[in-house]
């Protein structure tokens, strides 16, 4: 009687046959293959480290083996025998394990599977202390394979387990069982998957236990423990069980929740981790107590309209104990009004009595969020959409905001490690002077450096003026500085300025410069040291209109509010192709900084400010030396139309990088790589990407990295 067979990849699998005579026939088939010399079968059952049980193949005929299958191996072993390997072995190559029984891999064993080696299996069991490492490929070969796991038992799987051949496949992962998947780490294919208590599954791959445990049968879950430990963005999965023992989340990248889980024991969040609940809610289960803990460094956000809190059954996280630590980030980003709830946070250390301490608020709720009781913030406040509504505080020496982004406070400091201790920030549509659009700022803190400023207004605020008549400038105090970057076409629209000081009055306006042309386009400002003591000034003009005269303006410090005028009018030539000025200082002392700013005076009476450059006495015999910053100077022209003329200074000799990046943040050109010499520097932009085809007119970002320092300035090119 003829009989059938099913043959997948060179593998024979059982088929079970019906006989005419009513009995059931069970075949168990040795598959079929090509042979290769080193090749190992077993001729009976036991322990893999059994030489005799095992034969090789010489290249024409199986022998006796002298030795069992070595480690590393590349070729092929085939049983259709009961097995049990105590000792290491590593698969590399295209190595491959073919099991028709069952193989366990006990205590004192480490199965490595290499990325192009592969184990086909009927039955498999790790037991106590055994561990399978699968970085190639696992195959279930028989209807009914079995995946078991004992207590103290590990798989870890970075790669596939594939059961699609297997439609009775079993996977058991018993008490105290270790399941790790890796990034790619995922069972698919078919059968079922059961967990019992206090088994531990961590899990690496993004889709969380969606993408580990993709089996089409069923799948139970005793109370077990779960590690999220990728470095990319993860989810729980809709398939997460919802009722666990624990939930560590270790995960740099964050972890969101597909869906609400019950605590039996604690859920921690452990620093530089963050977690992301969505409008998901963390619960105790009925049986445990249930804590949350998040710890100093990590982060918690929820959408959840009642936000979080420490007490009662309201908000996001209701189990019994909860501890938020006061060093951590919290984050409120619903889509409906939002409150951030009656929490408290440990340890309560700090001064400000009522309030309750955090590293970082955030605030994304375009419905707004109100904040429940107020915050002493001791880094940065966020607020990225929507506005917030109540009392949050900055405090102590160490606080300090470099990047913000205000929807509500309408402007932006761009980061760029120049902290701003001390913010207070206020706006209103109050100031109402036809000379200026209709917001105004009051913004004040400490810092020193330069930050750059954004500013935003509707176009219902632009108070008349006509931007297709005029460029924006930003007023501040008694200072008009020309916007070096801005878009008065949308909606709101924006310009952008630097500033060295948030004086104590930090009034900001908005008008308009009035000539599209500007009276002066300055190509450099420079300062070097004399022989006989002091400084010499430098300005280079690209070219002049109505212009009176220049000033040279000093100050011991970075705030131009501080300065005073120590040179006389120097009288413009309104050059159309420019000019260079030179004045002297000789009143500056040794060991003394200075910061100088020239001011440019228009015939009718229009100031501008351009500056300061910082410069400091070093005399030890010779001519004296003026240290320099590592920074990356404002462009010139800006903007510019076809090149662009770009300047840094370093405060020593080292490599640089100099890239322009468009408006959606992608890079154009990498324009230098290389070593920058102490002091100044400079190249030219010819308005080309690295194919060397022209850009289009737009904003463009010059950014400089260097010793791992990021410095960016904006330049426009219009055609």
């Amino acid at each position: 009687m003829p009989i059938s067979m099913n043959k997948h990849k060179g593998t024979f699998y059982p088929k079970v046959l019906a006989l005419g005579f009513g009995i059931t026939l069970i075949l168990s088939l040795v598959p079929l293959f090509g042979l290769s010399t080193g090749d190992y079968r077993t001729q009976w059952g036991g322990n893999w480290e059994d030489v005799s049980l095992w034969q090789t193949y010489n290249g024409s005929a199986w022998v006796n083996a002298t030795t069992i299958p070595p480690t590393p191996f590349a070729n092929t072993i085939t049983s259709g025998h009961w097995l049990s390997i105590n000792s290491p072995l590593q698969l590399v190559g295209t190595g491959t394990i073919i099991i028709n029984n069952q193989l366990q891999v006990r205590g004192g064993s480490t199965l490595d599977i290499g990325p192009e080696a592969s184990l086909n299996f009927n039955s498999l069991r790790i037991t106590s202390e055994g561990v399978i490492i699968n970085n190639g490929t696992m195959t279930a070969n028989a209807n009914s394979s079995n995946l078991t796991i004992e207590a103290d038992g590990t798989l870890i799987n970075n790669s596939v387990i594939d059961t699609a051949h297997s439609p009775y496949f079993t996977f058991n992962l018993q008490s105290a069982g270790n399941l790790e998947f890796g990034k790619d780490g995922t069972v698919t294919g078919q059968g079922s998957f059961s967990v019992g208590w206090d088994a531990n599954i961590s899990i690496a791959n993004p889709n969380g236990v969606d993408g580990c445990i993709d089996l089409s049968g069923s799948k139970t879950y005793d109370r077990a423990n779960f590690f999220f430990n990728g470095n990319t963005p993860q989810i729980t999965g809709i398939t997460m069980p919802a009722h666990v023992l624990n939930i560590v989340v270790d995960n740099p990248a964050g972890l969101q929740l597909s869906s609400d889980v019950n605590v039996v024991e604690e859920f921690v969040v452990n620093s530089g981790a963050s977690v992301d609940l969505g409008l998901s809610i963390i619960n105790k289960a009925w049986w445990g107590v249930g804590t949350f803990i998040l710890s100093p460094g990590a982060g918690v956000s929820t959408a959840h309209p009642q936000g979080i809190s420490s007490t009662g059954d309201t908000g996001c996280i209701l189990v019994t104990i909860r501890r938020y630590d006061s060093a951590a980030d919290y984050t409120f980003n619903g889509t409906t009004p939002q409150v951030t709830g009656n929490f408290v946070t440990e340890p309560d250390d700090d001064p400000t009595d009522g309030m309750v301490p955090i590293a970082n608020l955030n605030i994304s709720n375009p419905s707004g969020v109100t904040i429940t009781n107020p915050m002493a913030v001791s880094n940065n406040v966020n607020v990225l959409d929507g506005s917030a509504a109540g009392t949050v505080v900055i405090v102590g020496d160490e606080s300090q905001i470099d990047g913000l982004f205000s929807h509500n406070y309408y402007h932006t400091f761009a980061p760029n490690g120049v902290v701003i201790k001390n913010y207070v920030p206020q706006t209103d549509t109050n100031g109402n002077s036809p000379l200026f659009i209709k917001r105004r700022w009051n913004i004040s803190g400490n810092f020193v450096g330069t930050k750059q400023l954004t500013f935003y207004w509707e176009p219902e605020e632009d108070n008349g003026l006509d931007w297709s008549l005029t460029t924006p400038a930003v007023v501040h105090g008694n200072v008009k500085i020309i916007a070096e970057a801005w878009d008065t076409n949308a909606s709101p629209r924006w310009a952008t300025i630097s500033i060295t000081s948030l004086d104590s009055k930090g009034l900001f306006y908005i008008s308009g410069a009035e000539d599209h042309t500007l009276p002066v386009v300055l190509s450099s400002f420079s300062v070097l040291p004399v022989q006989n003591g002091g400084f010499s000034l430098q300005w280079t003009t690209q070219s002049e209109t109505g212009v009176s005269g220049y000033y040279v303006w000093c100050s011991s410090s970075s705030n131009l509010a501080e300065a005073r005028i120590v040179s006389h009018l120097i009288a413009s030539t309104n050059s159309s192709t420019g000019a260079t000025y030179i004045y002297t200082d000789y009143e500056a002392l040794n060991s003394v900084d200075y910061w100088y700013w020239l001011q440019s005076l228009d015939y009718d009476g229009k100031i501008s400010y351009f500056g300061p450059v910082h410069a400091k006495l070093e005399t030890g015999g010779g001519t004296p030396a003026v240290p320099y910053a590592t920074q990356l100077l404002a462009p010139y022209p800006n903007p510019f139309n076809p090149s662009v003329n770009i300047a840094w200074t370093m405060a020593k000799t080292a490599d640089s990088e100099i890239k322009i990046y468009n408006q959606k943040g992608q890079l154009v050109r990498k324009l230098f790589s290389g070593s920058s010499k102490s002091g100044r520097n400079t190249l030219i932009w010819n308005g080309t990407d690295d194919n060397g085809k022209i850009c289009g007119s737009g904003k463009y970002l010059i950014v400089m990295e260097s010793a791992g320092e990021r410095f960016i300035q904006k330049a426009a090119l219009v055609k």
